[in-house]
């Protein structure tokens, strides 16, 4: 499963605060089970904070209900996944 979580910025919004923030909530996802991966990015084309985040299980409903109450939240299914670099990827 993935899950994508968009926050919208405002024109004149500093991306710099808000995205420290989500970094440094990371910690306290990666403690969840069956997280395979997140990474976190500001698309400069629509102005939007945007998180992806990687499951080998699905998260549970409350997990993802939290995540929707302040951004807009998909979830995907993924039916297969290629791993070829993945222990070149960073670890926190």
């Amino acid at each position: 499963m993935a899950v994508r979580s968009i926050i919208h910025l405002t024109d004149d919004a500093d991306p710099q605060p808000l995205v420290a923030s989500r970094v440094d909530a990371l910690p306290a996802l990666v403690g969840q089970p069956g997280l395979h991966s997140v990474a976190v990015a500001v698309d400069p084309r629509t102005w939007q904070l945007v998180e992806f985040s990687l499951w080998a299980v699905a998260p549970d409903a409350e997990w993802i209900e939290a995540a929707a109450d302040s951004r807009d939240t998909e979830t995907y299914e993924v039916l297969h996944l290629s791993s070829p670099g993945l222990a070149r990827l960073a670890r926190r």
